[in-house]
């Protein structure tokens, strides 16, 4: 500690300045720049969420209609190689990985389904089991960064029209699946991290703006009290009494 005193004694004023000026200033910036990084990640990445779920809940509306449209007396949900061809091409979109239909207990008076239509995972089963969105990054080994969206379905006495409860055994708030969407999201979080990088450059070319403008400021400034008569005078009785 007083290594650091001494240390800091010898140092001019000026400089004893332009350190507390510019530590401040960095605190600041720095900490401003990490708070408006964090909104532009979280803004971006919440965009991406919502078209996934924008995703799921098209499909859902879409198997609502395929209950309610019959031909030859069965309605076409029933027909699984129609399904299996309609969660198929729904899959093809662009940027989408990965689009799954995973059918609860609230089906099973319809038979087991399709192989496809089985949880596959831990995630699958906790949403069946809470009712629950669950959101998920990852990003592998070659640089693919992907989100995935599982969605819920609930039972309603009507949702959107459909009157669940007339079909299904269940009771109103059950789940009665899930649709699960794993979208491509490279691209969304390349943009962040080139966002970032240009503020990460303005905040050094700021930096170094704001020190040039201290120094001139602080020279100036001292300078100024240098060059002042009572300085001066104070100066010449220094003088008189070394001399």
């Amino acid at each position: 500690m007083n290594g650091f005193s001494d240390s800091w004694a010898k140092i001019g004023l000026q400089l004893k300045l332009q350190i507390l000026i510019q530590g401040f200033l960095i605190v600041i910036l720095v900490a401003a720049q990490l708070w408006v990084s964090d909104k532009i990640e979280h803004r971006a990445l919440q965009a991406a969420e919502d078209r996934t779920v924008v995703m799921a809940d098209g499909v859902v509306n879409s198997l609502n209609t395929l209950m309610e449209v019959q031909i030859d007396g069965k309605d076409v949900i029933s027909d699984e190689k129609a399904r299996a061809k309609f969660l198929k091409q729904v899959g093809i979109s662009d940027g989408i990985r990965e689009l799954r239909v995973i059918r609860g207990k609230g089906n099973d008076e319809f038979g087991p389904g399709l192989a496809m239509e089985k949880p596959v995972d831990a995630i699958d089963n906790e949403v069946l089991a809470t009712g629950k969105p669950v959101y998920k990054m990852a990003t592998d080994d070659k640089g693919v960064s992907t989100l995935r969206t599982v969605i819920p379905y609930i039972a309603y006495k009507e949702f959107r029209t459909s009157k669940c409860l007339d079909c299904h055994a269940v009771k109103e708030g059950e789940v009665l699946g899930a649709v699960s969407v794993i979208m491509d999201v490279t691209k969304d979080v390349a943009e962040i991290r080139q966002m970032e990088n240009l503020i990460w450059i303005g905040q050094v070319l700021l930096q170094i703006v704001l020190f040039l403008s201290s120094v001139k400021l602080s020279s100036a400034s001292l300078g100024n009290s240098a060059q002042s008569p009572g300085r001066q005078r104070s100066w010449r009785k220094v003088w008189q009494v070394a001399t």
